[in-house]
């Protein structure tokens, strides 16, 4: 199997909906929240795995994925200013 680059540790997945399934559009309800489909998606599926794990679970899980984001965030940050110097 061929190696995946993640980039801040994420992961695509992608999906093929059903005609069925498509009338039925997350767009829709996105749009009543007013943000993109793919972050409501996003946001549906945070929100399973929260109520399928121990609350001290999903906390680490989540403060541990704060902490690599906000590590990616300083290397962009850095990179740019290497880059106008």
């Amino acid at each position: 199997m061929a190696k995946r680059k993640q980039i801040a540790r994420r992961r695509k997945i992608g999906m093929i909906l059903s005609s069925v399934e498509d009338s039925l559009t997350a767009q829709e309800l996105a749009d009543k929240e007013g943000i993109k489909a793919t972050a409501w998606v996003r946001n549906l599926i945070y929100s399973e795995l929260e109520r399928a794990y121990p609350k001290s679970v999903y906390d680490m899980a989540k403060a541990e994925d704060i902490v690599v984001w906000q590590k990616s965030v300083r290397k962009r940050i850095e990179g740019r200013k290497a880059n106008k110097a």
